[in-house]
This record gives C-alpha cells, sequence and structure tokens, in this order.
C-alpha cells in the first residue's frame, strides 16, 4: 500500500559515466554514483527559500565575477551572452525559472570547457559556487544541480 508521494524505480545496467539525480521538496533525496559506487542520502530542503530580487543581486554578483576574469575572449564572451539572457528573464514579474536554468547550465559548460584548458578559472570557480548554491533552491533543483562535479 502506498503512503503517496512520488515513487521512481531506475534500473541501471552498465553505467560507465557519472550518474545525479536530484528531487527537491520534502523528504527529497538525492542519488550520485559512478558505476560501481552509488550514495543517496536527504537534500537540505529547509535551506531559505531567496527572493527574485535576491536572485538578481546574485545574477548580477555573477556578471562582476565574470567581467573580472582572466578568460579567453571567445569563452568569456559566450558565458556573459547566457549569464545575461538569464538575468534578464530573472527581472520579469513571473520568471521562466527552467529558462533561467538552462542558460545558467550553459554558463557552465562553457566554463567547464575553459577549466579543461585554462588554470586561471579555478579561482573563478571558487567565487561561482556558493553563488549557484544559492539560486539552485530557488530554482527548484539540489545545490549540485550547477556545481556538483566542480
Amino acid at each position: 500500500m502506498s503512503s503517496g508521494g512520488v515513487h521512481q524505480n531506475v534500473s541501471l545496467g552498465d553505467n560507465t559515466g557519472e550518474l545525479r539525480v536530484a528531487a527537491a521538496g520534502e523528504n527529497a533525496k538525492q542519488v550520485l554514483g559512478d558505476g560501481s559506487t552509488i550514495a543517496i542520502g536527504s537534500l537540505d530542503t529547509t535551506e531559505e527559500q531567496i527572493t527574485s530580487a535576491q536572485a538578481i543581486e546574485l545574477l548580477a554578483q555573477m556578471q562582476a565575477l565574470l567581467e573580472t576574469a582572466n578568460l579567453p575572449d571567445a569563452q568569456k564572451g559566450k558565458a556573459q551572452k547566457f549569464l545575461a539572457a538569464a538575468k534578464e528573464e530573472a527581472t520579469e514579474s513571473e520568471p521562466d525559472k527552467d529558462y533561467i536554468k538552462s542558460n545558467l547550465e550553459r554558463v557552465t559548460k562553457t566554463l567547464e570547457a575553459t577549466t579543461a584548458t585554462v588554470t586561471a578559472s579555478t579561482g573563478l570557480w571558487q567565487s561561482l559556487k556558493p553563488i549557484f548554491t544559492r539560486l539552485a533552491p530557488w530554482l527548484g533543483v539540489a545545490a549540485t544541480y550547477f556545481v556538483g562535479g566542480l
């Protein structure tokens, strides 16, 4: 007999890559694995939800950090474009958080690719991680969604 809620069974064959699954909400669980080891833990859903104004301020902080970062112009410009789109959407009266989340994912992917070739971006990541961690609950995702592997 089900006690309510959402139940999901996941069957994994040979998982050769990293697995990250997370859900937001009461009693949410996070599943992390690498093909040989899987860890399941509770997500901290008691984290204070930020306001839209605070989210916009955090995105502005990210823009300032990115502006001063010592990154190749092409990658920096690409990341700035995605971040600007996310910030612009956040200013809407009813922001599309999936759109914001998608653009922030594109920022992280751009910076991850840059990280592989430019060691200067390591300091940038250390500055951006706390901001991504604060934005994640507002977007309805786990704090590790953007920076889990970094």
